[in-house]
């Protein structure tokens, strides 16, 4: 072949390529990181025996990748996109692989087709801007489903291709758990084609499986334990709409609006079809057909079957079975080498349909993302920067550590805790954690767990609203709630009947105006729990001893009831009373009593006959 014939066939696919990586690159450190990135890079910031040991103990991926990462990061940094390249280098080169691939299956004209559509697939350029092992194992299953062809199908296969299997398939197992179904399907498709051609190079794909075998299993009983515990923490989705979300997903991604990417759903359908019935028109095409259909379906089915046990089940995770839906997109192409007008135009119309929903798509990807990206984390790092100081505290509502690693980079001086520290924690500890934590801070604030993934009863929310002051809160792209404790000004060692204690108040202002709102806020402690509710009654009294002023409520106005205080819990019970414009200036009496809120007597009070306890002498002014 001459140069310049060669080179102007390496052309549309070189082309490919570099728009791939042009598209990849753009935009690759403009938003932030997202937590499962943060997870990532603090387990491979450890040392390297930890790493390990996380991995086989909990983390819920094989090793390889966070290895590339660790080794990585004192080459190149640790910004978004020193850490991002792995993933966008893992994806241009899957592009690449695709395109080897689809050649040797359907020839150069659908390889490049192929390329092209996931050069420009938007769930693509997102995993390739994501700081995760995705696409490299997609890049490894390919190159193993390459090798296993050739060794199938070689006229004399070779050890070279069986290596190049063993090791590519191993590159994919150690990289992300799900490739074990990539090794099922391609020896299902082994087996049919040993049986079609009378078991010429059985021996050699055996020898093959048993070294990946003696290779990885060691792992797999190493990691056992994280292999077989692990809860899951996506979906459980009915069987068509696991396959309506992989198709949606897989050809538009997350970004481009529900009611544009919907009705596309039945061209992507259609267009599948079309490139099954192109492919199975080819020789060996039936067994081409065959090996992308098991590709596309055997680990969407798997997962999706596996998650009716455990919440296993989301699309990004499915990465690896993505590389069959862009070749079959692009069969139709096989059409053009026909000596047909219709037929190219049949295979023009159907490339067409296919590739240019992608571009709307790839601009809400760039500009309107709709999966959480963004500079929420940077705002709020910065946000707790100017605000926080180091008298605060700042909890953390969630485990995504993405908010600790924003707000480190932001230099916020106010200490970080996470809350509740085991999931959904029992409300006597989770008491006990936050009351420590907050005892003696100036402000204390709050990053819900908006979703409740971690907290899912928002118990810490609800521990603050009932123990601190609201203050405010700020939701612009990042959600955050200020706090400030009560703070007593009046100290007091008062028992009522013996299961109440009331330990302090807080007089807002000291000494109130006729006319006005006056604040009083009591503090509570239970001795032990309260078997009927509660009410407290306030009462404001004249220099001749008869009341002026009076409220009588349940704690916090009915959002504490005594029922259910726990022992040793402190409950500030914030009470507004209104004074009468009538009132005279003077020295007045502030003065509690309790009692049952169905009817009763009140609460005794040791030394204090009437159950009524002054606690407050204070200036009534006009």
């Amino acid at each position: 072949m001459k140069r310049g014939d060669q080179m102007c066939r390496l052309a549309p696919p070189l082309t490919v390529l570099f728009t791939a990586w042009l598209l990849r690159c753009w935009h690759l450190s403009f938003y932030d990181f997202r937590g499962d990135e943060v997870f990532g890079i603090n387990y491979v910031t450890a040392p390297l025996g930890q790493v390990i040991g996380t991995l086989a103990q909990g983390e819920p991926h094989p090793p390889l990748f966070y290895l590339l990462l660790h080794t990585w990061i004192p080459i190149a940094g640790n910004g978004a996109y020193a850490l991002r390249w792995l993933s966008t280098a893992g994806d241009a080169l899957g592009v690449a692989l695709l395109y080897v691939l689809a050649r040797r299956l359907a020839g150069p004209l659908v390889g490049a087709v192929a390329a092209l559509l996931l050069a420009l697939a938007p769930y693509h350029v997102w995993n390739a801007q994501d700081a995760r092992m995705y696409t490299l194992a997609t890049a490894s299953v390919t190159a193993a489903v390459y090798w296993a062809w050739r060794l199938l199908f070689d006229r004399r296969p070779s050890r070279q291709a069986a290596l190049g299997y063993v090791l590519t398939m191993l590159l994919a197992l150690y990289t992300h758990y799900y490739s074990i179904y990539v090794l099922v399907l391609v020896n299902l498709f082994a087996v049919v084609v040993l049986a079609a051609q009378k078991g010429r190079g059985l021996r050699l794909w055996v020898a093959a499986q048993a070294l990946v075998a003696l290779l990885y299993v060691p792992w797999v009983v190493y990691a056992w334990q994280t292999l077989t515990t692990y809860h899951g923490n996506a979906g459980s989705p009915s069987l068509g709409d696991a396959a309506r979300a992989a198709v949606r997903t897989f050809a538009l991604g997350w970004d481009l609006p529900q009611q544009f990417a919907t009705p596309l759903l039945p061209v992507y359908a259609a267009a599948l079809i079309l490139g099954c019935v192109a492919l199975a028109r080819l020789r060996p095409g039936r067994f081409g057909l065959l090996l992308l259909l098991l590709w596309l379906v055997l680990p969407i089915g798997a997962i999706w079957y596996g998650s009716r046990t455990r919440p296993i089940f989301d699309v990004r995770y499915l990465i690896e079975a993505s590389p069959p839906f862009y070749l079959l997109l692009a069969l139709p192409a096989v059409w053009w080498r026909l000596r047909s007008r219709l037929a190219t135009l049949a295979g023009a119309v159907a490339v067409a349909a296919v590739a240019l929903p992608l571009l709307p798509a790839l601009w809400s990807l760039y500009f309107y993302p709709t999966d959480g990206r963004g500079h929420a984390y940077t705002a709020l790092g910065d946000y707790l920067a100017g605000h926080a100081t180091a008298s605060d505290i700042v909890i953390i509502n969630h485990l995504d550590p993405v908010v600790r690693y924003y707000a480190q980079r932001s230099d916020v001086a106010a200490p970080m805790a996470i809350e509740p520290a085991q999931q959904d924690q029992s409300p006597t500890a989770l008491n006990a954690d936050l009351s420590r934590l907050t005892a003696g801070k100036r402000e204390v604030w709050l990053i819900p767990d908006d979703i409740g993934a971690w907290d899912s009863r928002h118990a810490v929310l609800a521990w603050c609203n009932r123990h601190l002051q609201a203050l405010g809160q700020v939701a612009n792209g990042f959600h955050v709630i200020e706090f400030a404790p009560w703070r007593p000004n009046v100290a007091l060692h008062l028992t009522f009947g013996g299961v109440m204690r009331l330990t302090g108040a807080e007089l807002t202002p000291t000494d109130p105006v006729s006319g006005q709102d006056w604040q009083v806020v009591l503090f509570w402690t239970a001795n032990a729990p309260t078997p009927s509710g509660e009410t407290v009654s306030v009462q404001l009294l004249n220099p001749a001893g008869r009341l002026a002023a009076q409220l009588d409520a349940v704690p916090q106005d009915g959002r504490a009831p005594t029922t259910g205080w726990l022992p040793g819990e402190t409950i500030p019970d914030p009470h507004t009373l209104h004074l009468p414009a009538t009132l005279l200036a003077g020295r007045y009496t502030l003065a509690v009593a309790v009692y049952p809120s169905s009817g009763g007597p009140r609460l005794v009070v040791p030394g204090v006959g009437s159950g009524l306890a002054p606690i407050a002498t204070v200036s009534v002014g006009t």
